[in-house]
């Protein structure tokens, strides 16, 4: 399982590599150098941007799948609220 975990972490180096060609091959058409540097902060800020919604999704993931599932078992009480106390007001 945990080679498994190493191959999705090479994926997304992978795929940080593949946006970032992308970046520099957009960033190298462009003509005047203040748009094509304004093009390359632009698109890596969009690159971090993607990268760190994918680090949240991952973190979440693991959370709830791999962490919590070591401790949370089926067994226990099953769960009745608690009645609403009164206030010993008269209800208009």
């Amino acid at each position: 399982m945990n080679t498994i975990s190493f191959v999705r972490v090479g994926a997304f180096a992978l795929a940080h590599a593949g946006l970032a060609a992308a970046i520099n091959g957009i960033v190298a058409g462009i003509g005047p150098r203040p748009l094509a540097l304004m093009t390359l902060a632009i698109g890596n800020l969009l690159v971090i941007a993607i990268e760190g919604l994918v680090v949240g999704i991952q973190t979440t993931r693991l959370i709830l799948f791999e962490f919590f599932i070591r401790f949370l078992k089926a067994a226990g009480r099953p769960f009745r609220p608690l009645p609403v106390p009164s206030t010993g007001a008269p209800r208009l």
